[in-house]
């Protein structure tokens, strides 16, 4: 019987969002809020903070991560896009005079 958990952000009870917990993965599974954010919040919920307090802290460290996440997966996302305009660049200089009087220079 494997082990499952329920991720604070999207609410999916997986074995993955247990092993994001446990430190086994990097997030969750689903929504990608990193497995630090879960502990965060399970911490703030074992300490029996303000009920308030909690949920307000939780919200904060849902949405930082989710943005973390995201901002890791757009990076992913761009580093062959970046290659490209790197060859493109090295073949075809922006700042060539051909460019230049294309530009109006």
């Amino acid at each position: 019987m494997s082990n499952k958990a329920t991720c604070p952000a999207c609410g999916s009870y997986l074995s993955g969002v247990y092993e994001a917990l446990e430190g086994e993965i990097a997030g969750c599974p689903v929504c990608g809020l990193p497995g630090s954010v879960m502990r965060q919040i399970e911490d703030a919920r074992r300490a029996h903070a303000d009920a308030g307090l909690t949920r307000q802290l939780e919200e904060a460290l849902v949405r930082a991560g989710k943005a973390e996440a995201e901002l890791a997966r757009l990076r992913r996302l761009m580093v062959p896009v970046r290659q490209v305009f790197a060859e493109w660049e090295g073949r075809d200089p922006l700042a060539g005079k051909e460019w230049q009087r294309h530009a109006g220079w």
